[in-house]
């Protein structure tokens, strides 16, 4: 069975930000609204959230490949935050854990970061799917 939030090119979730949010479980219209009010808002907010996941992604997964891991964990605070913001709560809480993660390994753990770099890349797939996903939104 096919679920909702990946890539692939068959899976139909919309053309409207209503339409994304009803046919995506991992999505929460309300969690969204809650924090931006409008629907007006949410789409500013989303657009700006869309526009930064190239970029954004790309960093990360550099990041998450060096020893910087202050800056590491800013980076994926950041994306814990503005994916819940726009309700897209799965991600805000894989983020949340490579927060964790990040924080641990700044103070020397080891298993902290075999786990930012084993789930690093999962949670960037993630992230990166939700591009495609907003696409027939923004683009055009």
């Amino acid at each position: 069975m096919t679920e909702f939030g990946n890539t692939q090119d068959d899976l139909y979730l919309g053309s409207t930000i209503e339409e994304i949010y009803e046919n995506d479980p991992e999505l929460s219209l309300d969690n969204a609204l809650e924090n931006t009010v409008t629907m007006e808002l949410l789409e500013d907010v989303l657009h700006d959230y869309w526009e930064g996941i190239a970029a954004d992604s790309n960093e990360i997964e550099e990041l998450s490949k060096s020893d910087d891991y202050k800056l590491y964990t800013v980076k994926v605070h950041a994306l814990k935050s503005s994916s819940r913001i726009v309700g897209i709560m799965k991600l805000g809480d894989m983020a949340y854990e490579l927060e964790m993660a990040g924080k641990a390994a700044g103070n020397g753990d080891a298993g902290a970061v075999d786990t930012i770099r084993k789930k690093t890349p999962e949670v960037l797939a993630k992230y990166r799917s939700y591009a495609k996903i907003f696409a027939p939104v923004f683009e055009g």
